[in-house]
C-alpha cells in the first residue's frame, strides 16, 4: 500500500498499534500468510514534529494462494501417468489444472511451453524413453504465483493392460472381469493378495478392521493387469476384516478371517 502525504515521515498503524515508520509516499508491503482481517492507518509527521490525525482506514485480508494441482485423463492416483499403447509408438494424456480464479502457464521440464495457457494441456509422448515431466504455474488476481508438483507422463508399449480406446490404433480391447483373491484365509499372519484383469495405471488396496477403521492402505502399479501384494497381519487382533481393491472399473471386496 502506498500513501499520499507531504510530511517528513509516516507512522503506519496496524489495528491501532504502530508497526513501522517510513518516508512519505513509500509503499509498505504486506506479507502473506495472514488469515485475519487487519485495519491499517497512517499518521503523518510534519516539519514541526507533530503527528496528523489518523488517515482513512484500509482493511486488508491476506490469504496464501493455493498451490495448483494437476489431474489427468487417463486418471492416476500418483504423480506418474502411464500410457499403455500395445505395439504403439505414441500416446497422450489430458492434463487439467485445478485451481480456481487463476491463469495458467504450463511447463515441460521446468521450461515454459509457448502458447500453453489454458487450464488443460495435452501431453504427448513418443517411444518408451520419451518420459516427460510437466508442471503448471498458476497466477492469481492478487499477483501471487504458485507452481504445482510434477506430473510425469510415460509410455508403455508391452506388458500392460490398456483401457478402452488405448489399443493399437485407438481400438477398444475386450475388458475381462477384475478378480480379487487372497490366501491363506483364515490367516495367522501373512496374507497374499492377488488381482487379475485390473484396469488402469494403479490400483488401491485397503484393509478395514471390524470397526470399519483403515488398518492398511497401499497404491500399487497395475502391470499386465495384475497386482500382487503381501500383507503382514500378525499384529492385528482376531476378527473378520474387509479387504477392498479399487481400480478404474470399480471396487471389489472380500472378507478376511484373522485368527
Amino acid at each position: 500500500m502506498t500513501p499520499s502525504s507531504t510530511g517528513i515521515s509516516n507512522n503506519w498503524y496496524k489495528n491501532g498499534t504502530l508497526f513501522v515508520n517510513k518516508a512519505p509516499a513509500t509503499p509498505t508491503v504486506l506479507t502473506a500468510p495472514t488469515v485475519s482481517t487487519e485495519v491499517y492507518t497512517i499518521r503523518t509527521k510534519g516539519a514541526n514534529g507533530c503527528l496528523s490525525a489518523p488517515s482513512n482506514s484500509v482493511n486488508a485480508l491476506i490469504n496464501a494462494a493455493p498451490t495448483p494441482t494437476i489431474t489427468s485423463n487417463p486418471a492416476s492416483a500418483t504423480q506418474l501417468v502411464t500410457l499403455c499403447v500395445l505395439g504403439g509408438t505414441n500416446g497422450s494424456a489430458l492434463l487439467t489444472a485445478n485451481s480456481p480464479t487463476a491463469t495458467y502457464s504450463w511447463k515441460l521440464a521446468g521450461n515454459y511451453i509457448v502458447g500453453a495457457n489454458a487450464n488443460t494441456y495435452t501431453a504427448a509422448v513418443t517411444t518408451m524413453a520419451n518420459n516427460k515431466v510437466f508442471t503448471v504455474e498458476a497466477t492469481y488476481p492478487n499477483g501471487c504465483v504458485k507452481t504445482s508438483v510434477n506430473k510425469q507422463v510415460r509410455l508403455v508399449t508391452s506388458g500392460c493392460t490398456p483401457r478402452m480406446g488405448e489399443g493399437k490404433g485407438g481400438h477398444d480391447l475386450i475388458n475381462m472381469e477384475t478378480t480379487l483373491s487372497n490366501y491363506p484365509n483364515p490367516t495367522d499372519g501373512f496374507l497374499q493378495v492377488e488381482v487379475e484383469n485390473a484396469i488402469g495405471n494403479e490400483g488401491k488396496i485397503v484393509l478395514y478392521n471390524p470397526l470399519g477403521q483403515v488398518v492398511f492402505t497401499q497404491t500399487s502399479l497395475i502391470e499386465g493387469g495384475k497386482v500382487s501384494v503381501q500383507l503382514e497381519l500378525s499384529s492385528l487382533a482376531a476378527g473378520i476384516y474387509s479387504l477392498v481393491f479399487t481400480d478404474e472399473k470399480g471396487e471389489y471386496t472380500q472378507k478376511v478371517m484373522k485368527n
